[in-house]
């Protein structure tokens, strides 16, 4: 089998709620297992900062000073109140409105469900 066929089954397999799930489930018995949690890696994590500081390794610290604001959710974008990205919202009211999607093909009327 090809690389990109196998990425393309593994990319629709991960899009798959169930198997989604699942891999939650796994991943918190791994994190429960091993007693894992966000103030352990946070302790470890600024003991690492804190030794770095202490013999000069500044690439190192920057290293840990990353993974914390990545434990923590503070790398990525915030996001703004739909009232600010949508401000106003006009509802427009049709006699005879048109159906959605394709009737030739029903599969192809609406988006996938989100999980």
């Amino acid at each position: 089998m090809k690389n990109t066929t196998i990425n393309r089954a593994a990319h629709g397999l991960a899009e798959n709620c169930k198997i989604n799930a699942r891999i939650g489930e796994l991943q918190e018995e791994g994190r429960k297992r091993h007693g894992v949690t966000v103030a352990s890696l946070t302790e470890q994590l600024q003991n690492a900062y804190g030794l770095a500081m202490q013999t000069g390794h500044a690439a190192a610290a920057v290293g840990a000073t990353w993974a914390l604001a990545k434990l923590h959710g503070l790398d990525k974008p915030v996001h703004k109140k739909q009232e600010d990205l949508f401000p106003e919202i006009v509802i427009r009211v049709v006699d005879n409105p048109e159906p959605m999607g394709n009737p030739k093909n029903p599969s192809r009327t609406l988006a996938k469900p989100i999980c």
